[in-house]
């Protein structure tokens, strides 16, 4: 069995902000709170007019 080197066993410490994408980014310790609906104009619609 290999030891690890003691700078292999240190985290780096992480802001708010990261702290914060990495949540939603794995879907830790988060939930939805509202759902949006994006809507793009479809051309062919109006190109056939």
């Amino acid at each position: 069995m290999t030891v690890p080197k003691y700078h292999e066993l240190i985290r780096p410490l992480i802001d708010g902000e990261e702290f914060a994408r990495l949540a939603v980014e794995h879907k830790v310790g988060v939930s939805v709170k509202r759902r949006i609906e994006l809507k793009r104009l479809d051309s062919d619609f109006f190109d056939e007019l």
